[in-house]
């Protein structure tokens, strides 16, 4: 691995190191992050990766986003939509 992807790899590496707490067991989590680093090094585009390795480290640690249930409303959605999340607005609407 070089160039970007090297980066992106060290990135992840940072998130684990301060985002876990030492000697906490988390096999998917780790199982996710193998194959992150795996595909960096295959190529692929790097904002993809990182976004989903970022999702399961969310949910791993128990901070996902929670987007089955309306943002407004908190009443649960009927239907699937794309939801827009504005974190300067500190809020989330659907699109």
């Amino acid at each position: 691995m070089s160039g970007d992807a090297l980066f992106c790899g060290f990135y992840l590496n940072e998130l684990l190191l301060k985002l876990l707490a030492r000697d906490d067991a988390h096999e998917r989590l780790f199982d996710c992050y193998e194959e992150a680093l795996r595909t960096l090094g295959l190529g692929a585009e790097e904002a993809g990766v990182l976004r989903g390795f970022e999702r399961e480290l969310l949910r791993e640690i128990g901070y996902a986003l929670n987007l089955t249930h309306e943002p407004r409303t908190a009443r649960r959605s009927k239907r699937r939509r794309v939801m827009l999340i504005i974190p300067s607005a500190a809020r989330a609407g659907s699109a």
